[in-house]
């Protein structure tokens, strides 16, 4: 919205569609069934975005999904982290919200087809490499707590 655009996440029924028949057919859950679409707002006259305005854009929403990941690791840490994670509702939650959010974020941060990733390299290959580098570093950490 400081650009002057509007971004909301829409629907596409034929990833619905993929999401839903390789989770019945293959048991392998990818849902990814839409994207998100930036529109102007005509806020700035209707110019049109600028790589930069959507690397930024496009960088937020992984950028946030490793920001949450700080409480939830740190709920993680609270419940006490033990080979098993079971019995605590704060590591529960911790290791639940940890692992969502890196998936997320590791998953966005790919560069190909409307995926941040891609507008993020295309706008600031340093950034897109720090930003693909934590993101698949948390998820990895993620997957083995005992070494927060």
């Amino acid at each position: 919205m400081k650009y002057g655009y509007w971004a909301e996440f829409r629907k596409d029924n034929t990833m619905l569609v993929v999401a839903v028949a390789l989770a019945a057919l293959v048991g392998v859950v990818f849902a990814a069934p839409g994207a998100t679409v930036i529109y102007d707002t005509g806020r700035f006259g209707g110019g049109g975005i600028t790589r930069e305005q959507n690397g930024k854009i496009s960088a937020a929403g992984p950028l946030t999904n490793l920001l949450l990941c700080i409480p939830f690791a740190g709920l993680l840490l609270y419940g006490g982290v033990s080979p098993n994670l079971t019995g605590n509702v704060a590591t529960l939650i911790g290791m639940v919200g940890l692992q969502v959010n890196t998936m997320i974020a590791a998953f966005n941060m790919l560069p190909v087809s409307v995926l941040d990733g891609r507008k993020v390299l295309a706008w600031n290959p340093v950034v897109f490499a720090i930003l693909i580098i934590a993101a698949f570093g948390a998820l990895l950490l993620s997957f083995y707590p005992n070494l927060l």
